[in-house]
């Protein structure tokens, strides 16, 4: 099936990730901030370096979720050793 209307699709080679898992109350702005700092500050201190743009990933059960459950994550691809 091909994307249609406001949907697109991007299509990006393997890589690898960092990610921090999200609760409710950790996503959004500025709420979000935090975990993409300590992802970048986390990749500095190992001398890796993004290689694709950072994603914030919402998973469907975010609209029925409690506070505490992990509805999201905030992932930077990088590359390196």
């Amino acid at each position: 099936m091909e994307p249609s209307g406001d949907l697109g699709v991007r299509l990006e080679a393997a890589h690898r990730e960092a990610f921090i898992p999200l609760t409710k109350p950790e996503q959004g702005h500025p709420a979000v901030l935090p975990a993409h700092d300590a992802l970048a500050g986390w990749l500095t201190s190992r001398g890796l370096s993004l290689n694709a743009c950072a994603r914030e990933i919402y998973y469907p059960s975010w609209a029925t979720a409690r506070a505490g459950e992990h509805v999201a994550d905030v992932a930077h691809p990088f590359e390196g050793v």
